[in-house]
């Protein structure tokens, strides 16, 4: 048989030493059998991996896979060949990265899923890994798509081509940033995209950095939006889009970034805080197909309450009056007021975050 020796894994990491990925697994069948019946299906793919060196692999445990695989859509996505293909391809990673290469500063890592289909991030789509103050050593936490979240439970697995880590969970594969809005419970911002037509627009930039203004942040607005016009929401919504640039959190620096419509944003960084103009990020580095958002919450560093500071403005948006821009048409169409205030008041707090890591049953890219 293939898999005729069975090791515990307080001896895995000693066996492991020089090996071949193929030796590794087949030594630890009992927590990664489920791996490798998806490997087996890969047939190309297991032989690139095996023969590439300076990898990373991140190896969900059986559990992890099992118990996706337990549901309808998990069935339907070890049905696709393509998405089982993409879902390896993403749980490795490009550079050997020890357990102690990670600390509280977010790290982000390129991996081997480069196809057009599920990623557009130049270089490969990434994994956010995260090793937090004050808990043992080898404690490291992946995060991707739609802020799923994986622990390493067993560290430093060396085998010939890199390191291995194992995982308790399969990580969710970005998806597009309207699709991640809807699961974050955005749905002003979902909203406004969609009257804009700007969802395919949006959806499709590559290495795009989305600064997504919360429901509350729309809501302290609304008022004023009732009467703009497409146009003049579309300037608004592409002044909160950065293209070319992806700024995950950590990378972020105190700078002016040229936006979509041509005006810039100015990111300035205090400690672990970040803020875009007088906006602030809340919650930070949600990965998508092309890149990265991060939610702000409209509220400026001096606690400033005019419009100006609920959402991000662009000047001459006619935002920041209750009289639309001079340079909108006669004929422009103004923006139904449902759209700013669809959802209004589900700020991405704790709910916010339940209902976006929730999307990822629904949505599952694993």
């Amino acid at each position: 048989m293939l898999f005729n020796k069975i090791v515990s894994l307080a001896a895995f990491a000693s066996l492991a030493w020089a090996q071949s990925i193929t030796d590794v697994l087949t030594q630890n069948k009992d927590n990664l059998s489920a791996l490798i019946g998806l490997l087996a299906t890969q047939p190309e793919l297991l032989k690139s991996i095996a023969e590439t060196k300076d990898i990373t692999i991140l190896a969900p445990n059986n559990k992890a896979i099992e118990t996706l695989l337990s549901t309808d859509a998990g069935k339907a996505a070890a049905a696709n060949p393509a998405l089982v293909k993409a879902i390896l391809q993403y749980h490795v990673l490009s550079g050997v990265f020890p357990s102690t290469a990670f600390s509280s500063k977010p790290a982000f890592a390129a991996s081997l899923l480069t196809d057009a289909t599920y990623a557009n991030v130049t270089g490969g789509q990434r994994v956010k890994a995260v090793a937090p103050e004050g808990r043992p050593k080898g404690t490291v936490i992946i995060s991707s798509g739609l802020l799923a979240d994986s622990n390493v439970v067993v560290a430093d697995v060396k085998f010939d081509g890199g390191v291995i880590h194992v995982i308790d969970e399969v990580l969710t594969i970005p998806t597009a940033a309207s699709v991640t809005a809807a699961a974050a419970n955005l749905t002003a911002l979902t909203g406004a995209l969609t009257t804009a037509n700007l969802v395919g627009t949006v959806d499709g930039l590559k290495d795009v950095t989305i600064f997504a203004p919360s429901n509350a942040a729309f809501e302290a607005i609304a008022a004023t939006t009732a009467g703009l016009s497409v146009q003049q929401l579309s300037s608004i919504l592409t002044y909160h889009v950065v293209a070319g640039t992806v700024g995950y959190s950590s990378t972020l620096t105190n700078t002016k970034l040229k936006t979509v419509n041509g005006a810039e944003l100015e990111i300035k960084v205090s400690g672990a805080d970040v803020f875009v103009n007088q906006a602030k990020v809340i919650v930070a580095d949600v990965l998508i197909a092309g890149g990265v958002v991060h939610v702000i919450d409209g509220i400026g560093e001096d606690e400033v309450t005019d419009l100006n500071s609920s959402v991000l403005l662009p000047s001459g948006s006619g935002t920041n009056t209750s009289t639309p821009s001079p340079n909108a048409t006669a004929s422009a169409t103004p923006t139904p007021n449902v759209v700013l205030t669809s959802g209004a008041g589900s700020t991405m707090g704790a709910v916010g975050l339940g209902a976006l890591v929730g999307g990822a049953a629904l949505l599952f890219n694993l």
